[in-house]
């Protein structure tokens, strides 16, 4: 018997793997019930809570803002170079250098992670915002060579976090029978939060000017990081039978756990040096975790055993 039968064989078996059964699921529960299990299923809102901070993460940071306004911000207030050649080459080198980092993204993203990647650029987006915001007071030429200088720089600190996760963590974080509808949810809330951005932000540089109105996104951008901190679990290199245990720890544990279990240990190692700190502990304990450990423990006892003997 070759493998394909085998597979053939195992899916008949196994009623979860056949596509028939994935139609009944379905069947069952029509597009407005699914809409409704978004919010009224604890697992599957803690999953569609996580997709609307990400989603709404990418408008805090005030990328839309260069993405799509440039004219408006180039030809409002301080900026002293040509508002039509600055935009133009704003919009080019945006793309050029939003492709390029972004490619950086799959060496991470599987290995470190999703929420590593995404608080890692909010982190490093926030200064690099405010020296853009800053860079358009300086006076004479100087000013446009601050500009792109450090809207380059935020652009590689975009690309490979915020800009290539959300659209992949809100993708994989559903139970596979309301992916679609989940999918749907995230995608709304993105464009829905980019729509009112056009809206109101061209108002808000003929009011102001461009300093005052990057200032107010990296603040923004602290607040995307404080949520995404409290209320993005982390998926890295998990199954989907070990998403729906993730999405199974309450939001509130979840807080707590990051409140009282990893600050008190990151400021203890990172920021007062103490190395010899015991490692930070999970809050999720899986089989597979647990076996490794248990493989692991046992590998100890086995050298210790050996040494006795020698």
């Amino acid at each position: 018997m070759d493998a394909e039968d085998e597979i053939i064989n195992i899916k008949n078996e196994i009623p979860y793997l056949r596509l028939d059964a994935y139609k009944r699921q379905i069947g069952f529960s029509g597009y407005a019930r699914r809409v409704t299990q978004l919010f009224t299923i604890p697992r599957v809102r803690r999953a569609t809570v996580a997709s609307l901070v990400v989603m709404t993460a990418q408008q805090l940071t005030g990328v839309n803002v260069f993405a799509f306004l440039a004219s408006t911000l180039f030809d409002q207030g301080d900026y002293q170079g040509n508002p039509t050649r600055g935009s133009l080459g704003l919009y080019f080198g945006f793309g050029m250098v939003n492709f390029l980092a972004s490619l950086t993204a799959y060496f991470f993203i599987d290995k470190k992670g999703r929420r590593w990647l995404l608080m890692l650029s909010l982190a490093a987006m926030f200064p690099l915002l405010s020296a853009t915001a800053w860079s358009f007071r300086a006076d004479g030429t100087p000013q446009q060579g601050l500009v792109a200088t450090f809207l380059v720089l935020y652009t590689i600190a975009y690309s490979p976090g915020v800009g290539a996760v959300l659209f992949l963590y809100s993708s994989e974080i559903f139970p596979q029978t309301i992916r679609e509808v989940g999918m749907a949810w995230a995608s709304s809330v993105c464009w829905c939060g980019a729509g009112i951005l056009d809206l109101g932000v061209p108002s808000l540089i003929h009011r102001w000017n461009q300093t005052s109105v990057l200032c107010l996104f990296a603040g923004l951008d602290v607040l995307a990081f404080i949520l995404v901190w409290l209320l993005v679990p982390g998926t890295e290199r998990r199954t989907m039978e070990e998403m729906n245990y993730i999405f199974g720890v309450s939001t509130y544990r979840h807080i707590k756990y990051q409140v009282k279990e990893v600050l008190p240990w990151c400021v203890d190692y990172y920021l007062k040096g103490n190395k010899d700190r015991n490692p930070c502990p999970f809050l999720y304990r899986l089989a597979r975790d647990a076996v490794g450990e248990g493989d692991e423990n046992q590998r100890d006892e086995e050298t210790e055993r050996e040494g006795d003997e020698a």
